[in-house]
């Protein structure tokens, strides 16, 4: 009354009453995927694990044969290809095929593929790490809900005993 400036005789009330609300059941999995989604460092870590596994696989690829199917087609005047070149209009066309199969590289490719494959894994432990923390936050909060509902339903019942001794004391 003092801070309204109200005289002391003016009764103040709430204009509601203090109700705990019951703290649902929070889906703690639904809750995780919805903040992981609004992170840009877990998207990240997602993009360079696809990133890190497409890498293991080109590595892998390496190992295998190359075959390469080449092919071009010339229409022009003079075409250069023929020789002795004339002043006419002529087609050439050429078609190639090659083989590649690197069978010894002292292990390079082998260890780029286990470097590729240990970056995705390290990238999954983190991924896996912020969602670890993200849940234990959130079942934090969800525990300090609990506590403030119960701490409320305790102050409820303090106001009410207050209360009743104050009428009592009145009166």
């Amino acid at each position: 009354r003092r801070l309204l400036g109200l005289p002391g005789s003016v009764r103040i009330e709430a204009a509601e009453p203090l109700e705990a609300s019951p703290v649902a059941d929070l889906d703690i999995e639904a809750l995780v995927a919805e903040a992981g989604a609004g992170r840009p460092d877990r998207a990240a870590l997602v993009a360079r694990i696809a990133a890190s596994e497409a890498l293991a696989g080109v590595e892998h690829g390496s190992r295998l044969p190359q075959v390469a199917v080449t092919g071009s087609y010339l229409y022009a005047n003079p075409n250069r290809v023929i020789i002795p070149p004339e002043e006419a209009w002529k087609d050439t066309w050429n078609v190639g095929v090659s083989v590649s199969w690197s069978l010894f590289d002292g292990g390079r490719r082998s260890a780029a593929e286990a470097t590729a494959r240990a970056e995705t894994e390290a990238a999954r432990q983190r991924l896996r790490e912020i969602d670890r923390s993200l849940r234990l936050a959130l079942e934090l909060l969800e525990t300090l809900l609990q506590l403030l509902d119960a701490l409320l339903l305790l102050l409820q019942q303090v106001v009410r005993r207050i209360h009743t001794r104050l009428l009592q004391a009145l009166t």
